[in-house]
C-alpha cells in the first residue's frame, strides 16, 4: 500500500459473517435444485430455506452496508447505476439460458 493512500475503513464482522453464510446456503440450494430431481423432504426444506431465508438475509446485509456508505456520502450514483444495469442484464441473460436448458430447448451436447 502506498503511503499517501487513506487507511481502509473497518469492516463489520457480523455483517460479513451473515453475508457469507447466506452465500454458502444459496450455493447449497442451487446445487440441490440443479442436480437433484427427487422428492426428499429434507432437501425440499433446504431449497425453501435458501430461496426465502438466505435470500432475505443477503438482501438485509447488502442494504445495511449500502446504507452505511450512503450515510457517509461515499456513493457515486452513476457508477452504481452502471453496475446495477450490468448485473440486471447479466442476470436476465443467465436466467433465459437456464430456462431454455431446463426446459430442454437447448442442450449442452448441442453446443459442443
Amino acid at each position: 500500500m502506498e503511503a499517501n493512500q487513506p487507511p481502509l475503513p473497518a469492516r463489520d464482522l457480523s455483517i460479513d459473517i451473515l453475508r457469507g453464510f447466506a452465500v454458502l446456503f444459496m450455493i447449497v440450494t442451487h446445487s440441490i435444485v440443479l442436480f437433484y430431481s427427487g422428492t426428499a423432504r429434507l432437501l425440499d426444506f433446504w431449497v425453501w430455506w435458501g430461496a426465502t431465508i438466505c435470500y432475505s438475509s443477503f438482501l438485509f446485509a447488502f442494504s445495511a452496508v449500502y446504507g452505511m456508505k450512503l450515510s457517509n456520502g461515499n456513493i457515486d450514483p452513476l457508477k452504481h447505476l452502471k453496475r446495477a444495469t450490468i448485473l440486471f442484464i447479466g442476470y436476465y441473460l443467465l436466467a433465459m439460458w437456464a430456462y431454455a436448458w431446463l426446459e430442454k430447448t437447448i442442450s449442452i451436447t448441442a453446443i459442443k
